[in-house]
């Protein structure tokens, strides 16, 4: 047997036996012989291990990559059993999502540093660009080819069925029998790819970015400059803003380093895109600094949260991104080594600050937990406390203790739809009781009764929260915006970070009236909280819209909406 096809067998074997692994820690789950923590050592060990091996043996020998998954598995299995001491349940934790991203990180990032260190100097550059292209490259084409493979499987399952030959559909019928498929084709594309590295390499894909950069340069020279331009109450109106603008920090790195390549010899030979890529280091970090306050101005408003926790550890990393890219920007001659150099002080980075946040010493729900209740009444987020661990439990504890002091009706009001077990309380009544109306007075009643239940839960909230520059946050106006129906209509409009704007039926055989913003722009931030504020004190002023119909039957009509101007 030549050395290409023991090698192939060799990776169909280890892809096989990985995923026979998982089988059986299925079938020990199932069982209930290994159940929450234990599970979880044992997924995060097997799984970190096999795919250190998988993705690293090749490139390196056998022994070494199993030296590696070695080290690597106990590491990230130590640093989830500690993040999960946070919680009660395993389950519990998973719903938070950011354990995984980080045994994710803490998984793929260390890779290459560990085939670098394998080939001579853990900092080598060179290896450590294209091996961590080359291992991207080897998990996508392997998925790829294992998806194609079992759509094979399906078609010829479908082909030998129309002739009474159902072999395969009874060979699949054997539990174990789709893990093995799966693993040994993962397994044997990865064997392959890695025959053809001279052939399949990343280069293509790093010339395809490269013709990216100068677009992605006008972009965002066309954002910066529109900023001062248009004001910044758009720009800071949420958390999910500040991501946007921490993503393009991320894709703009990566364009970056595509154009840099692993040494000055390979990097683009264009003039015009070693610029444009120049310029674009240069100006990332004013965007990463405008995402980096979006994020900080989220959690000043609202407190902080485990979501916008990991959000400002994304916004740090973009932080260095953006300074290092900009210093090095400003060197005449090698700032294409310093762009690598600063790809590998921030690949560290990432790994550390993954890692810490599993551990005690950045506890994301503990942070979290503190802030709430350093909040005033009106502005703590009870509902979210329950699902952030022991320390959520221990803050709702606090809580609790401190409503049945004098005048803390209002934090007794909003534990008590936590203390019920549901999100909040989700009666008409109960909305009524916290709802402010425009104007005052009018019958709400029949409208609220038309309100989908999860809708009424987020008034409920919005009206017992206290919006970042004073007010409860909710309104029902009611007002006769359509002249010829008969009656008024309603609408309902809370705050909860953005403004929610819900038209209301007059019954439930009624369907509500639809709404669009026709001219100006749609209100945001300060000023969304300013028109709730005003129509809970003013009775709603309507005005005629500008607009026209064509009539075409028996009270039918044609209208013409102008396109909303921004």
């Amino acid at each position: 047997m030549d050395y290409l096809l023991q090698n192939r067998v060799r990776m169909a074997a280890m892809g096989a036996a990985t995923a026979l692994a998982f089988y059986g820690l299925i079938q020990l789950s199932d069982a209930q012989v290994l159940q929450d923590r234990a599970l979880l050592a044992a997924i995060t060990l097997i799984g970190t291990f096999c795919a250190t091996i998988l993705m690293t043996c090749g490139p390196i020998s056998l022994r070494a990559s199993c030296m590696g998954g070695a080290i690597l598995a106990s590491a990230v299995t130590v640093l989830m059993q500690l993040s999960a001491l946070r919680f009660a349940t395993v389950a519990e934790m998973a719903t938070t999502g950011w354990p995984v991203v980080a045994a994710f990180v803490l998984v793929t990032i260390p890779l290459p540093f560990w085939i670098a260190h394998q080939r001579g100097h853990w900092r080598n550059y060179d290896v450590l660009f294209n091996e961590a292209w080359a291992i991207a490259l080897r998990a996508g084409i392997s998925t790829l080819f294992t998806g194609l493979v079992w759509l094979l499987i399906y078609l010829f399952d479908l082909l030998l069925s129309l002739v009474g030959v159902t072999v395969i559909a009874k060979l699949l019928e054997f539990d174990a029998v789709p893990y093995l498929i799966t693993g040994g084709l993962f397994g044997l594309g990865l064997a392959v790819v890695q025959e053809l590295t001279d052939v399949i390499g990343p280069s293509l894909i790093l010339r395809l970015l490269r013709l990216l950069v100068p677009i992605t340069v006008f972009v965002v020279v066309v954002f910066l400059l529109a900023v001062p331009l248009n004001g910044f109450s758009n720009l800071f109106g949420g958390l999910s803003v500040g991501l946007t603008m921490l993503s393009i920090v991320a894709v703009g790195a990566s364009l970056v380093t595509a154009v840099v390549d692993q040494r000055d010899a390979d990097a683009s030979r264009s003039s015009f895109l070693q610029k444009s890529a120049r310029i674009l280091a240069g100006i990332l970090v004013f965007v990463a600094i405008l995402g980096a306050v979006a994020v900080y101005l989220r959690a000043r408003q609202y407190g902080w949260t485990p979501d916008r926790v990991f959000a400002a550890i994304i916004a740090v990393l973009a932080l260095g991104y953006g300074v290092q890219y900009a210093l090095a920007s400003l060197r005449s001659r090698d700032w294409m080594a310093r762009i690598r150099g600063a790809n590998v002080n921030m690949a560290l980075a990432a790994i550390a600050l993954s890692a810490v946040s599993l551990t005690p010493i950045l506890n994301a729900e503990r942070i979290s937990a503190n802030s709430q209740i350093a909040r005033k009444a009106g502005m703590i987020d009870v509902l979210a406390l329950s699902s952030w661990g022991f320390a959520g439990q221990e803050a709702l504890a606090t809580l609790t203790a401190r409503s049945k002091e004098p005048g803390q009706e209002v934090l007794a009001a909003r534990l008590m739809g936590v203390e019920s077990g549901v999100s909040a309380p989700q009666s008409i009544d109960a909305l009524i009781a916290v709802l402010p109306v425009s104007p005052k007075g009018a019958d709400v009643t029949r409208f609220l009764a038309t309100l989908d239940p999860d809708l009424r839960n987020d008034g409920v909230k919005a009206c017992l929260s206290e919006m970042p520059t004073g007010g409860k946050g909710c309104v029902l106006v009611v007002a006769d915006f359509i002249p010829n129906q008969t009656g008024d209509e309603a609408v309902l409009l809370y705050f909860n970070g953005y403004l929610n704007i819900i038209p209301l039926s007059q019954n439930k055989n009624t369907p509500a009236p639809d709404w669009r913003m026709l001219l100006g722009q749609f209100p945001t931030g300060a000023q969304a909280e300013a028109l709730i504020r005003q129509l809970q004190t003013n009775p709603p002023v309507l005005q005629p819209a500008p607009l026209m119909q064509l009539p075409f039957g028996d009270g039918q009509t044609m209208l013409f909406l102008p396109q909303p101007v921004y």
